[in-house]
């Protein structure tokens, strides 16, 4: 499995399922989540790649990450 692929695996087990998740965009180091249901955010800032969570609110989360 790749580094990527893993985050990701982890990211989506903390803010799914995916009913949860009403849009998803990304740029080159961040990926923004607008959610129906708020996130743990402290589980979110223990995954390694994650540089942070940069909550707007509860349910629109920005995420840092490096992927390589």
């Amino acid at each position: 499995m790749t580094r990527e692929k893993e985050i990701a695996q982890k990211i989506y087990a903390i803010v799914g399922p995916k009913d949860n998740i009403e849009t998803v965009t990304h740029c080159m180091t961040r990926l923004r989540l607008h959610l129906v249901k708020d996130a743990d955010l402290a589980e979110l800032k223990a995954i390694p790649g994650v540089l942070g969570v940069n909550p707007v609110s509860y349910t629109h989360l920005t995420l840092p990450t490096i992927l390589r």
